[in-house]
């Protein structure tokens, strides 16, 4: 989807990034039939559920005698959505250990009752059997990308139902060299694409994680799993 940041629950757009559009559109079909959603930017925050989550993982805190709305940006957004689901406390699991166990149906329906039109809960979805197939397409694009950048000894996540390797043993038995031909040093692709991750403007987001190749292997993870999925949920 276009500008997937600042899309609203029935694929309008809203504008400015200072807060939550808290917009609230009918609902034509579904369980909820006749409420309203104000579902909202790359992973379809309802007001209530943002406000809940920026509280505890937004990277702004606003000071207590100068409180303001929680930001709605695209580095927010994804930062308060990686911390959120990466905090096993939150889930009562780990959802990344269950991901690199191949367990991507476990946590569709961990996360169901939270991202409703996942379809393993009250609502039902089409695509739902295909998402485990979709999120694994999606976690390969994201290590193909990372891969130049990546620690060879650092562990490999593994692909629905296949064990776990080292990135250099995965080089190795595709028999890819650790710098493959054509990708340069700063960790382009092929294609001369940033992988850095872009905001709605086009600019290159600082990563908000940190800066060694492994742990933003894992927030890829993270991130290509809540994306994938959550676009694939919604039917976009």
């Amino acid at each position: 989807m276009p500008r997937p940041y600042s899309v609203i629950y029935g694929g309008s757009h809203f504008s400015g990034w200072n807060h939550h559009p808290d917009e609230c559109i009918h609902i034509p079909i579904g369980p909820n039939t006749g409420n309203c959603s104000t579902a909202a930017g790359r992973y379809q925050f309802i007001t209530t559920t943002w406000e809940d989550q920026a509280k505890k993982y937004h990277p702004e805190q606003p000071k207590v005698l100068f409180w303001r709305p929680y930001r709605f940006d695209p580095t927010s957004q994804d930062v308060v959505v990686h911390r959120w689901l990466s905090n096993p406390d939150e889930w009562g699991v780990d959802l990344a250990a269950l991901l690199r166990q191949g367990q991507v149906e476990q946590v569709l329906e961990i996360l169901s009752p939270t991202w409703t039109s996942l379809g393993y809960g009250i609502e039902t979805n089409s695509m739902s059997a295909y998402l485990p197939e979709i999120y694994a397409e999606m976690l390969d694009e994201e290590i193909a990308l990372l891969r130049p950048a990546a620690d060879p000894t650092a562990v490999q996540p593994a692909m629905v139902g296949q064990p776990l390797t080292t990135q250099a043993e995965a080089w190795d038995s595709a028999g890819v060299s650790d710098s493959p031909e054509g990708s340069s040093e700063n960790g382009d692709s092929e294609n001369g694409e940033a992988i850095a991750e872009q905001g709605e403007d086009g600019t290159a987001m600082d990563d908000p994680y940190g800066h060694s190749p492994t742990l933003l292997a894992g927030w890829a993870e993270i991130k290509a799993g809540s994306e994938k999925l959550l676009r694939g949920l919604l039917g976009r």
